[in-house]
């Protein structure tokens, strides 16, 4: 399953997208981690987990610009 179909059929990731930004969506993957990733591809892993190292990156402190992903991880 791609994210965009993640997406498409899960009512409550969309909500989580919607009201949190990828913060949120990821959140919600990592809370429903047992249901959701093994039906995730392989190009939706990793763009779960580059979202996740953008989401540390912008807790460092001294981290002025905000990291944005890439086209082909947005993908």
């Amino acid at each position: 399953m791609t994210i965009t179909e993640l997406l498409a059929t899960d009512k409550a990731a969309r909500k989580a997208r919607r009201e949190g930004g990828i913060d949120g969506l990821i959140c919600y993957v990592d809370d429903h981690a047992a249901r959701i990733i093994p039906h995730l591809d392989d190009d939706a892993l990793d763009f779960i987990e580059q979202a996740k190292e953008l989401v540390i990156l912008r807790q460092l402190p001294g981290v002025n610009e905000r990291p944005v992903l890439t086209a082909a991880a947005a993908a």
